[in-house]
């Protein structure tokens, strides 16, 4: 038998190590989700900072790679709904490397801006709790990135409430002169969150008995409250004298104002002039 020809080996050897390569390839791109875990905290270990209308968000994502082989170009997808059909934040992380064998950090840093919420999901957020859906992307390549892979995530998350224990005591009230007039003052507390620590909120008012507005109140406290405040009712000379003589049950409105989300409260009560 004649040998084969040099140029005809090496072919076949070229062939049976393109062989190999996408056996190889097809059982390592096979094992790629396995070999991904990712760790993410809880909405309450993510990082929050507020800076005017922006809320600065770290999630200290960790990065899993089971494998043999670093990934490289490795990216996190990361699409939060706001609830209302929308989206409040879609990002994708730039590139980098993710070392086999063990676990990275891999915090994913991304910026809300505030003004852009919807009212309603917004007051959730400020006020009470809202359950929001999250998804995670994480794709990635290896063998100089010949191989791409990619697992998904899936979860809701609840975000808020940042404002909490909204409490105005109105067995409290008091009339207290000023300069020339009176108001009657409402005392009010509430909690917020630490990166809330700074800012304003704007507290509004309304006083009225059954048939008379006899007040109105509007002003700026900056949070936290080191210690109850009061909203101060401004009253006119006839509504100032009929509290200061009759007794009767009266109703506060009042309304907490944070960049635009609302929270209204009435409050009945019953007056009882101050004792001469």
């Amino acid at each position: 038998m004649r040998a084969l020809p040099a140029g005809v080996k090496i072919s076949l050897i070229i062939v049976n190590m393109l062989v190999m390569i996408v056996l190889v390839l097809a059982v390592v791109s096979v094992a790629i989700p396995g070999n991904i875990n990712l760790d993410l905290p809880q909405e309450s270990d993510w990082n929050i900072e507020f800076q005017g209308n922006l809320l600065l968000v770290e999630v200290p994502l960790r990065i899993y790679n089971g494998g043999s082989f670093d990934f490289t170009d490795f990216q996190v997808g990361l699409d939060i709904e706001d609830g209302q059909g929308g989206h409040l934040v879609e990002q994708v992380t730039p590139p980098q490397d993710i070392k086999a064998g063990g676990w990275t950090d891999a915090p994913i840093h991304f910026e809300i801006d505030i003004s852009t919420i919807p009212n309603q999901t917004l007051e959730k957020i400020v006020f009470t709790n809202d359950t929001m859906g999250l998804q995670v992307s994480a794709g990635a390549g290896y063998l100089f990135s010949l191989v791409k892979g990619d697992v998904q995530l899936s979860q809701n998350i609840t975000l808020g409430p940042m404002i909490t224990d909204l409490y105005a005591d109105v067995n409290s009230s008091h009339l207290v002169p000023d300069t020339g007039h009176v108001d009657l003052i409402i005392p009010f507390a509430f909690h917020n969150q630490d990166f809330l620590d700074g800012q304003d909120l704007q507290v509004s008012g309304a006083l009225r008995n059954g048939t008379t507005v006899l007040g109105s109140a509007l002003q700026t406290v900056r949070m936290p409250l080191s210690s109850p405040s009061g909203l101060t009712f401004h009253l006119t000379d006839q509504a100032a004298l009929y509290l200061a003589t009759h007794s009767g049950q009266l109703t506060a409105d009042m309304t907490f104002n944070f960049h635009g989300a609302i929270l209204r409260q009435t409050y009945h009560f019953y007056w009882v002039p101050p004792t001469p």
